[in-house]
C-alpha cells in the first residue's frame, strides 16, 4: 500500500529602497496538466546543483518518456553520478557556461530541447560581492537571456520553468507583511544575489511575453535536504545541514544563544523538486509561485526534530550557526504557498516528514557531512 506523503518514519541515528519595485502581472490564466512523458527532451541548467540534481532524479522516476539534457559549467561529481546511475541511459551531460551565448546557441541547435528548467545560479556568498561580484549579474541576468535566446533560435522549446528565489523580496521595507509574504511583493532586493535573481525573473517574463513562450516561474524558499553538499559552486550550507551533521556524527554543533528563536521558511529539496515538476507539467500556469513550507519555523523547532548535540555560545564566539532573531519578514520570513496549491495542486509535506526523510538520507551518506 502506498504511504501518504505525510507519514513520518521513526528515525534512530547510528551514532532597502523607499518604494517597492513591482512585478508584471501574470501573462495568462487558466491551467491544465500536460503529462511529463509528453516531452521527448528536457534540458536542465545548473544540473549539478543539489536542487536540480534531485529534480532530475524525480523527473526520471516519475515519467518514462523524457531524455534529460544535463547542462552545467562543472562536470558531475561522484555523488551526482551515483544519484543518476539508475537512469544513465536517459541522460546526457554537457559542459555549458550560460555566459557564452554562441556556445549555447550551437548546443541547443544540436540538442533541440522541448522543455527547459533553468536552475543555473551563482550561489550567494557575501564575501563574493567584494571579491567576485560580476557573476551574480552575468549568470542570473545576462545568462538567463543567453539561454532563452539560444532556445528560441533552436525553435524546439514548448515550455520553460524559470527558477527564482524568495531572495527577490529582499529586506523588509514599506509594505512588507509581518505574516505570510505572497508573490505580489513588495520587493526590496538588497545584495547582488537578490538583485540578480529579481532581474533575471523580469527578463524571463519579458522574454515569454515577447515570444509567447509557455513560462512558469517558481521561487524557492530556504531549501535543505538530500544532495546538499560543499561543491565548487556551493560554499555555504543551510542550518539543517549542520544539524544533520551533528545527528549523524554525534558532533556538537555550536549555535549562538540568540539563534534559538530565529526563524526561516525551510523546504525539503524533494518537495521543491515536485513543485517544479508540477509547474513543468502545468500548461498556462505562469505563476510566479512561492515554493515553501508556508510558515515561520524556529531554529528551536528544527533542533527538536533534528536532535544534534548543541553547544550554546555567545554572539561573537565561533559558531556553526548564527542567525538574527529580529529578522522575521521580507526574505527572512515565511511565504504563502496558496497560489501554487490552487493552480497546480502542490502542497508541501509536514515539516516532521521532510526532516525525517532528510535524516534517513543522511544516515545512508555520512561522508557528506565530514567537514572537519
Amino acid at each position: 500500500m502506498r504511504r501518504d506523503r505525510n507519514d513520518v518514519k521513526d528515525f534512530h541515528p547510528a551514532g532597502a529602497p523607499t518604494r517597492p519595485a513591482q512585478m508584471p502581472r501574470p501573462l495568462t490564466t487558466g491551467t491544465w496538466t500536460m503529462p511529463l512523458s509528453d516531452y521527448r527532451t528536457v534540458a536542465v541548467t545548473g544540473s549539478n546543483g543539489f536542487v536540480m540534481s534531485v529534480l532530475i532524479q524525480r523527473l526520471l522516476q516519475q515519467s518514462d518518456g523524457p531524455r534529460v539534457l544535463c547542462l552545467d559549467i562543472f562536470p558531475p561529481d561522484e555523488m551526482a553520478m551515483k544519484l543518476f546511475a539508475p537512469f544513465r541511459e536517459r541522460l546526457s551531460f554537457h559542459t555549458a557556461d550560460v555566459r557564452d551565448p554562441a556556445a549555447l546557441k550551437a548546443l541547443f541547435a544540436e540538442l533541440k530541447p522541448e522543455a527547459l528548467v533553468h536552475g543555473a545560479s551563482y550561489t550567494h556568498v557575501p564575501a563574493w560581492e567584494f571579491t567576485a561580484p560580476h557573476p551574480f549579474i552575468d549568470v542570473s541576468v545576462s545568462g538567463t537571456l543567453n539561454v532563452y535566446e539560444a532556445l528560441r533560435a533552436a525553435g524546439s522549446v514548448r515550455k520553460i520553468v524559470h527558477v527564482g528565489s524568495i531572495a527577490s523580496y529582499g529586506r523588509p521595507g514599506p509594505g512588507t507583511p509581518e505574516g505570510l509574504q505572497d508573490e505580489d511583493g513588495p520587493f526590496y532586493p538588497d545584495d547582488y544575489y537578490s538583485i540578480g535573481k529579481y532581474a533575471g525573473e523580469l527578463v524571463a517574463r519579458r522574454f515569454a511575453e515577447l515570444h509567447r513562450i509557455d513560462l512558469s516561474v517558481v521561487r524557492y524558499s530556504k531549501v535543505f535536504g538530500p544532495m546538499e553538499r560543499p561543491t565548487g559552486a556551493r560554499k555555504t550550507m543551510h542550518v539543517p545541514f549542520h544539524l544533520a551533521a551533528g545527528v549523524i556524527h554525534g558532533r556538537p554543533v555550536r549555535v549562538t544563544r540568540r539563534t534559538r528563536e530565529a526563524v526561516g521558511d525551510w523546504i525539503n529539496v524533494e518537495d521543491a523538486a515536485d513543485a517544479t515538476l508540477a509547474a513543468l507539467g502545468g500548461a498556462g500556469a505562469p505563476g510566479p509561485y512561492n515554493v515553501s513550507t508556508g510558515r515561520k519555523i524556529s531554529v528551536s523547532e528544527l533542533i527538536t526534530l533534528m536532535p544534534a548535540p548543541v553547544v550554546w555560545v555567545d554572539q561573537g564566539e565561533e559558531a556553526d550557526i548564527d542567525m538574527d532573531p529580529t529578522l522575521r519578514s521580507g526574505h527572512y520570513g515565511a511565504f504563502s504557498n496558496e497560489r501554487i496549491g490552487r493552480a497546480l495542486g502542490w502542497k508541501p509535506r509536514q515539516l516532521a516528514c521532510q526532516v525525517a526523510g532528510y535524516l534517513e538520507w543522511a544516515a545512508q551518506n555520512p561522508a557528506v557531512f565530514d567537514l572537519r
